[in-house]
């Protein structure tokens, strides 16, 4: 089975402060948390309350939506289909 090329949000964090170039503090500041919210979000020790989150992916340039759990399945099986077909193809 392929590996989920879907990033999870302390993937995000780390990824948009690494891209970004700032300083974990800089970025707290800029989102209006604490320099520790940031780093055990980005270590991956807390997903951070909605509010905290959303304001730091903003600051980071990234939207926090929503997605219900039917459509997440969906556009698993979608791709697992396409996968499939793609494998069919070449044999």
């Amino acid at each position: 089975m392929a590996k989920s090329k879907t990033k999870t949000i302390t993937d995000q964090v780390r990824d948009g402060i690494r891209e970004s170039g700032f300083l974990q503090a800089e970025v707290a500041r800029a989102a209006g948390v604490s320099e520790s919210t940031v780093s055990r979000i980005a270590s991956g020790l807390t997903a951070g309350d909605a509010a905290s989150l959303s304001r730091l992916l903003t600051a980071l340039g990234y939207r926090l939506v929503r997605t219900p759990q039917w459509r997440v399945k969906l556009n698993h099986a979608v791709q697992a289909d396409r996968e499939r077909r793609a494998k069919e193809a070449v044999a």
